[in-house]
């Protein structure tokens, strides 16, 4: 298997041609298989019988996505995307074993590729359902949120402050550093897991998450602004909305007042 995967991954050029027959091996061990016993059907998951091979395939996939997501072949993309979701499939006492491995990878493949996703729900579902998974233990729930971060970070970095005399020729040269509406969405939605304590009533990340909320609802005006530039009329959909907003920053202040922890 790893050798078959260094293969794959140098040989981006038949890439398209060659991850079939990965996806083909991966879904019978991954996906759920029903078998007769004593004249009883029950639903199992072959790969489970041989965990260390089935960690290595679930590494392959996250591998091959880093590397191979960026190939322009629309059918390899969609294979990508249907072998991440293999890894959501499995059942939760395996995945917490390699929550470690499924958030880094989950985290790199949002650092690297969040660009690339289409403005569409299956890109992003995809990568919010994996980036959900890993954050659901402690182990992988670090990698989670600094790929998060580190997706906004760079965003902010490249957006010109209010400041800045030429903000047009600085839009002008960073156009494909965005977020889609998508995105925007996703972002806010696992930050705001992270602010409330939903993965296991972990509330370490609930400061930082507040300050990166706030980025991505300044990003969705910003980017809505450009449209209005760009095209003459606003962009509904490119930004949350002002009244979501409002309502999110009145939580957050309310229950930063009600906390006993100083």
């Amino acid at each position: 298997l790893e050798l078959a995967a260094r293969l794959l991954i140098s040989n981006r050029a038949h890439a398209a041609e060659l991850y079939p027959i990965f996806l083909t091996k991966f879904q019978q061990l991954i996906s759920p298989q029903i078998v007769e016993t004593n004249g009883a059907s029950k639903s199992i998951v072959l790969g489970l019988k041989f965990p260390y091979i089935l960690e290595r395939i679930v590494v392959t996939i996250l591998r091959a996505c880093i590397h191979l997501f960026d190939v322009p072949e629309v059918c390899l993309r969609d294979q990508l995307n249907r072998s991440l979701n293999l890894i959501a499939t499995l059942p939760s006492s395996y995945t917490k074993a390699i929550n470690e491995r499924i958030g880094c990878g989950a985290a790199i493949i949002l650092r690297g590729c969040f660009y690339l996703f289409d403005d569409s729900s299956d890109d992003w579902s995809t990568i919010k359902g994996l980036l959900d998974l890993a954050a659901q233990d402690k182990s992988g729930r670090g990698f989670v949120f600094d790929g998060i971060a580190s997706v906004i970070d760079s965003i902010d970095y490249a957006i010109p402050s209010a400041g800045d005399g030429d903000m047009q020729n600085c839009d002008e040269n960073k156009n494909d550093v965005q977020l889609s509406k998508c995105g925007v969405e996703v972002m806010a939605s696992l930050l705001l897991k992270f602010m409330d304590g939903s993965y296991e009533d972990d509330v370490s990340f609930k400061v930082p998450s507040m300050t990166y909320i706030n980025k991505v609802y300044s990003f969705s005006q910003h980017f809505s602004d450009r449209a209005l530039v760009g095209n003459g009329s606003a962009n509904a959909n490119a930004h949350l909305q002002e009244n979501e907003f409002v309502t999110m920053v009145t939580a957050i202040y309310n229950d930063a007042c009600l906390a006993t922890d100083g």
